[in-house]
């Protein structure tokens, strides 16, 4: 049932005086006339939409523009009503956030059904639109807390769209905004929105985990009980004024946490925390110390993040006990002030007050967010800025410290390379090493939670080189590494694209990408396609690193139609002899050979053939599974076989299976690898479960030689747990 605006005002009115009143008001009515006649996906009013965002906005205490813009967030997407329009008609300031905030054009993609040209133009779709939120974020950091409450309410009503939708949208909430909700410290928001994503992407382990935590709930709370009514009686008796209540653990932690550890749901203990609110910092003192008096603490489970708080200005003090019957409980202090960032995050500093006090917007925004700007102008690629957003600001972080004092967090495995980059890139230019905790470690040295790190530099200092782009983990870092290169290494890097170009030239097939071209042509289509008008610039950027050249050529086939482009085949005629005949057969001749599809047999792997009634000679792997049964079933079909060796060009299918932890960037970083070794990827699967993400691939390669190499480098990447190459056990038709 909609709500009339009366009713709306009233559930929101005590954060809004009554000449602001008077201007949602007007946002409410306007937003009610352009979203009239539309419907949702469940057949109800469109404009209750809006309305529930902007009370989730309203409940995170935002001001006047951010509800308003909350209210009319889809009128310019969905209503074709042009964005001048809703600044004439409510100012700048909220036209700027619905501006920002227009939705999303999330894009399932199915390679299969699309065509190629089709598929890559809206994957750069999708992730410039993803780029252009962040943009906005960056000039108001209001835009993203309106997505957060849109993403939330979507979330709460998925399931009238269909289960592959459902996934999708799930999956880039855990992905994308999850992370920004916990780095924006809005821990309200963060835990409902991985909750619900997760009943949609586990659905059978998230019901089974409500039917375990529902089963010790009472269990728990009489422990908790108990803790609540020792506690308060100790901290009447000392003169501290406190307010104690439990906390249970959202459904998504404890899963987290189970397959983390590895750990079943009887193995979890602390599924309740206690958290104390007092008055003043003294007091979170005085109570960690009364606690400890109550119960054992364990040791290293001991956080005070009031004395070093992290970079979302969440503060509290964590400590983890032993509780009633030895089981460990968590026990969080904080002042009622810290409560209030915790739960709001960034959205506690744009109370409605505080921002008419103060109307400098550019005072309200998150450090970390003038970054996004800096990448707006210097990163060209969507996809790239996606991806270092992704690296540099939403993977878990590492929090360290400069001598003075100053808290910096970097994506875990960060070293002193990336931190000289964040304070400045002049300091990241001239870095010559670094101290930590006051003794000098090499420049690859990975930071940890608390260091104090001292960058020592030199005006004389001979810059950047080539290595310190192995070695730095921040894509902010790379990239201004690679500025420095490009000023200053011109000459050497045109020398180093052409050796990349040759390199490449040499494992390639040129005809495959542009049929008919001299090697000159090739090379100045290359740089025409990488809108490059001049080779010399092309092979310039290839050298300090701009251009992925394998990626680069991959794209152009798929543009241009030639990815499906028929490769030298396995099948056909095949003789006994000859150089251009890929395999031998003892003692037949001008027999049709065929490569077992069971096995995908690859030179230098050890062959037998077989021969079958009517289809020739199919071509085993010695050590295939079926071939072990026709041999001992038919021994007599059984010839000897080997690899021609000189039969050269050919391409044959092998299927391998990427068992690897998840994370963000995975399939791009594998899929990355494939391309530098020149090797095509037929057909990939990927799927993610419990954090554990299982890739298929049939890949289009030379020799098992080539396989092998592909696999040790594929098993680099440190997420990757097992890489095996399938064997597929089937009859075969004999």
């Amino acid at each position: 049932m909609i709500p009339t605006i009366d009713e709306f005002l009233s559930e929101i009115k005590k954060e809004h005086a009554s000449e602001d009143a008077l201007v949602i008001r007007k946002a409410y009515e306007y937003a009610f006339r352009a979203h009239e006649g539309q419907k949702r996906m469940s057949g109800e009013p469109f404009i209750i939409h809006p309305i529930e965002t902007a009370k989730i906005v309203s409940d995170l205490e935002l001001d006047t523009p951010t509800v308003c813009a909350a209210l009319l967030h889809d009128v310019v997407e969905d209503c074709n009503i042009p964005i001048r329009e809703i600044e004439k008609e409510f100012g700048s300031e909220v036209a700027l956030i619905v501006d920002g905030v227009t939705k999303l054009t999330s894009i399932t993609i199915r390679q299969e059904d699309s065509k190629p040209e089709s598929r890559l133009a809206k994957e750069e779709e999708h992730f410039e639109n993803l780029r252009r939120i962040f943009v906005a974020m960056a000039k108001d950091i209001r835009v993203i807390l309106v997505k957060l409450a849109d993403r939330l309410h979507n979330l709460r009503t998925l399931c009238n769209l269909s289960p592959e939708r459902q996934r999708f949208i799930a999956k880039e909430t855990l992905e994308i905004f999850t992370p920004l909700a916990h780095r924006l410290g809005i821990w309200q928001i963060k835990a409902e929105l991985e909750d619900l994503a997760f009943s949609y992407l586990e659905s059978e382990h998230y019901q089974e985990l409500i039917k375990q935590v529902s089963q010790r709930r009472a269990e728990r709370e009489k422990d908790i009980q108990t803790v609540v009514k020792t506690l308060n009686k100790r901290l009447e008796q000392s003169g501290i004024e406190a307010h104690i209540e439990g906390r249970p653990k959202h459904l998504y932690s404890i899963w987290q946490k189970m397959v983390r550890k590895g750990k079943s749901f009887g193995d979890i203990h602390d599924l309740t925390a206690v958290r104390v609110l007092v008055n003043n910092v003294e007091d979170c003192y005085a109570v960690l110390g009364i606690v400890h008096g109550l119960w054992l603490p364990i040791h290293d489970r001991i956080k005070d993040y009031i004395a070093k708080p992290k970079s979302n200005q969440y503060q509290s003090l964590h400590t983890t006990v032993y509780g009633p019957g030895g089981e460990p409980l968590e026990i969080q202090i904080r002042t009622w002030e810290m409560h209030r960032v915790a739960e709001y995050g960034v959205a506690a500093h744009w109370q409605y007050k505080q921002v008419q006090k103060d109307k400098n917007v550019e005072k309200m925004t998150v450090p970390w967010t003038k970054y996004l700007k800096e990448w707006q102008e210097e990163v060209k690629s969507a996809r790239e800025y996606v991806k270092a957003f992704k690296i540099d600001f939403l993977e878990t972080q590492v929090f360290v410290f400069t001598p003075k004092g100053d808290v910096f967090d970097l994506p875990s495995g960060s070293t002193p390379i990336d931190f000289a980059y964040r304070i400045h890139t002049g300091v990241g230019n001239q870095c010559i090493g670094a101290k930590v905790n006051g003794r000098m470690v090499p420049i690859d040295y990975h930071l940890q939670n608390g260091d104090i790190i001292e960058i020592i530099t030199s005006k004389t200092s001979p810059g950047p080189n080539w290595d310190w782009l192995k070695i730095c983990k921040t894509s902010s870092a790379k990239h201004k590494i690679r500025i420095w290169l490009k000023k200053e290494k011109r000459e050497e890097n045109i020398l180093r694209g052409k050796d990349v170009l040759e390199k490449f030239l040499t494992k390639s097939r040129q005809e495959d990408l542009f049929p008919g071209k001299t090697k000159e042509g090739f090379v100045q289509q290359l740089a025409e396609t990488s809108n490059f008008t001049k080779v010399e610039d092309f092979l310039e950027a290839l050298g300090y690193g701009e251009i992925n050249l394998p990626s680069l050529a991959s794209k152009i086939k798929e543009y241009s139609g030639l990815a499906e482009k028929p490769v030298p085949s396995r099948k056909g005629k095949l003789k006994g002899s000859g150089s251009n005949q890929a395999v031998l057969i003892k003692g037949l001749d001008n027999l049709l050979v065929r490569f077992s599809k069971c096995c995908n047999p690859l030179p230098g792997d050890r062959i037998l053939g077989y021969v079958t009634i009517g289809k020739g000679v199919s071509v085993h792997q010695e050590t295939c599974p079926n071939m072990k049964v026709l041999q001992k079933d038919a021994p007599e079909r059984v010839l000897e076989a080997a690899w021609n060796p000189e039969f050269t060009g050919g391409v044959y299918e092998s299927e391998i299976v990427i068992e690897a932890w998840d994370k963000p960037g995975l399939l791009g970083e594998v899929m990355d690898k494939i391309y530098a070794e020149n090797i095509v990827a037929k057909t990939c699967q990927a799927s993610a479960k419990q954090e554990q993400a299982n890739i298929r691939l049939i890949l289009e390669i030379q020799n098992v030689h080539k396989l092998q190499q592909l696999i040790k480098i594929l098993s680099q990447i440190k997420e990757v747990v097992q890489i095996r190459r399938v064997t597929h056990i089937e009859k075969i038709g004999v």
